[in-house]
């Protein structure tokens, strides 16, 4: 155990250091905000790293200048991952690039256009991109970093659509509102409902709880229905599950948009996408793609009605599902 955290401080500090090493490349380029874990590992777990990161997430501001800021990087031993992603339509729906280094010893490097950049709720939160980032403040020399109740939010959504898989992300989320005090809860309270964000921070505020049944922090609390509890809670149990992975990931997003006029829209966005959008879904760069429309529509539209299908058997079967699947919030969780 003690060699595990000895290797996951020094992994921490490498990370740290690439970090600052790439703020350095954006200098006279663009201001850069870190996200998720190493944002993390610089405020919330600052004085004993323990924290793990997988890739190094930033936002570039103005986006204007990523390409320039690429080039750069590129020159530094860094390459892109996806190729269809030079082409603007994509990366405009995707809004996120990965990079690599040659170096195996480096981590990946995942370079935002926005905060939120899922394909279809990025549409219905509003202004909360632009307006987050007018409030970030720098802290030393071209880095800036989020406003806190922005950031719950950001991490919220984060976690909650890749489905809660990781209990760090949970762990974050407690330890983070936990700092918070009374003035910055009632704002996160308020931009969560300007923004549209409620669904996301109720279904945060449940898998915290179903992770960490004990904790005494202030959640959010939200309309979220025994239904919505139930497929929560059947997703996080069998998150690695083929049914999860392939009938369920693919459209939880869309249970998360807060109007049910905008979650129809981004229903018939999913299963008639725009170029741009078929080219990010497909990660070709081709107008080619456009071929694929007629079988993208047959398989989103029988997509849509087996996770449907699954939402009521859920609802109907599994009624005591919460109550009686207790083994994962009851065991000792390690979150490294």
């Amino acid at each position: 155990m003690e060699r595990d955290n000895s290797f996951g401080f020094a992994r921490a500090m490498m990370v740290v250091s690439q970090f600052e090493e790439i703020a350095r490349l954006a200098e006279g380029i663009c201001d850069i905000i870190p996200l998720k874990g190493i944002a993390l590992l610089t405020t919330l777990y600052k004085d004993n790293y323990d924290r793990e990161v997988g890739d190094i997430d930033i936002l570039v501001a103005p986006t204007s200048q990523c390409r320039v800021f690429i080039e750069r990087m590129k020159a530094h031993g860094y390459r892109m991952q996806f190729d269809y992603l030079t082409d603007d339509g994509a990366l405009t729906a995707k809004s996120k690039i990965a990079l690599c280094h040659e170096s195996n010893l480096a981590t990946d490097v995942d370079i935002h256009l926005a905060f939120v950049t899922k394909k279809f709720f990025s549409k219905y939160c509003g202004a909360f991109n632009a307006d987050a980032l007018a409030r970030c403040t720098k802290t030393k020399g071209n880095i800036m970093v989020m406003d806190v109740a922005d950031q719950w939010l950001f991490l919220a959504q984060h976690a909650c659509f890749h489905i809660f898989s990781d209990p760090k992300w949970l762990r974050d989320l407690h330890l983070l509102i936990e700092g918070m005090n009374d003035q910055q809860i009632a704002t996160l309270h308020e931009r969560a409902r300007h923004y549209g964000f409620q669904r996301v921070c109720a279904a945060a505020s449940f898998a915290v709880r179903y992770y960490f049944p004990n904790i005494g922090s202030p959640m959010l609390n939200g309309s979220f229905s025994g239904c919505m509890k139930r497929l929560t809670a059947f997703a996080i149990r069998n998150h690695r599950s083929w049914i999860v992975k392939k009938i369920v990931k693919p459209f939880w997003e869309l249970l998360f948009i807060a109007r049910p006029a905008d979650r129809i829209h981004a229903h018939l966005s999913m299963i008639c996408p725009n170029l741009p959008l078929l080219k990010s879904i497909y990660r070709r760069k081709s107008a080619i793609v456009a071929l694929l429309y007629p079988l993208h529509f047959i398989i989103t539209i029988v997509g849509m009605l087996l996770f449907y299908l699954l939402y009521v058997l859920v609802s109907i079967f599994f009624r005591n599902f919460v109550a009686e699947e207790t083994h994962v919030s009851n065991r000792k969780i390690s979150t490294r």
